[in-house]
């Protein structure tokens, strides 16, 4: 990185610095899977990846400071994050939340529903505390972790929180990345590993009218037959329900249950 006077010029003073851009390694297995089949419901979605082992796994280990993961969520108006309340409230910039030194465990608590991990000595590490931040429509959300005691290599992870999709999602589009950075003090900007979050499914739209197919009001879903509202399913049986009522339309459904 070079110096020169204000100008159309090309005649530098002097190099004031040297820029190295180095590409993460690309982290396997990273998807998102969702809980419901609609857009614009907000509802737990499940971030899910897998660290890598061998050589680039071994910086996990050799790192001395605090670590932290990134999600970064490249469109919200596509792919969106909520609070983890019971109404999915949505998250509303904060000035002292979106920092690193301002990262706090109860944030943490805020934005996120559960961690699991398959790493059965260790579990998923607990986090230091999160932080966040906004772009126009990207946004960004960080969970830090003390020093030696981040990701491992080789293990698989799972993050779940409130999110919803929206017009233009479709499956296997990747609207969130997925960082696994390094110390945040020798290295605050070098990414270990770097994945492309895939969607599980394609959103359905929800009912715009009341002559939009959808659940049953009240109750959802009934199954017809039986006795007593109950009915033994066995291998080769039908089961038949009446599952999508709208004021206009009825749909009935008969499907076979599958054979062991």
């Amino acid at each position: 990185m070079c110096y020169n006077y204000g100008g159309g010029g090309t005649n530098f003073v002097q190099e004031v610095g040297l820029l190295t851009i180095a590409g993460a390694n690309p982290m396997d297995d990273v998807r998102v899977s969702l809980t419901t089949t609609l857009q614009e419901v907000a509802a737990p979605m499940v971030v899910s990846f897998t660290t890598a082992g061998s050589t680039t796994g071994k910086r996990y280990g050799e790192a001395t400071g605090s670590t932290q993961l990134k999600l970064l969520f490249l469109d919200t108006t596509v792919l969106e994050m909520y609070y983890s309340d019971d109404i999915a409230s949505k998250i509303e910039d904060n000035a002292s939340e979106d920092e690193i030194h301002e990262a706090k465990q109860y944030i943490c608590g805020r934005l996120f529903k559960e961690f699991w991990s398959d790493d059965k000595e260790n579990g998923f590490p607990m986090p230091k505390g999160c932080y966040y931040k906004k772009y126009g429509n990207t946004r960004e959300v960080f969970i830090l972790f003390d020093p030696k005691n981040g990701l491992a290599p080789g293990k698989k992870y799972q993050i779940v929180f409130h999110g919803s999709v929206h017009s233009g999602a479709v499956a296997g589009g990747k609207y969130l990345e997925v960082f696994a950075m390094d110390d945040v003090t020798v290295n605050p900007y070098l990414a270990i590993e770097r994945g492309e979050a895939a969607l599980s499914k394609t959103p359905e739209p929800v009912a715009t009218s009341v002559s939009s197919p959808r659940w049953l009001q009240p109750g959802g879903f009934r199954i017809m037959g039986g006795t007593n509202s109950m009915q033994k399913l066995q291998k080769g049986s039908t089961l038949t329900g009446w599952c999508f009522v709208c004021e206009i339309v009825k749909f009935w459904t008969s499907r076979p249950i599958p054979k062991a």
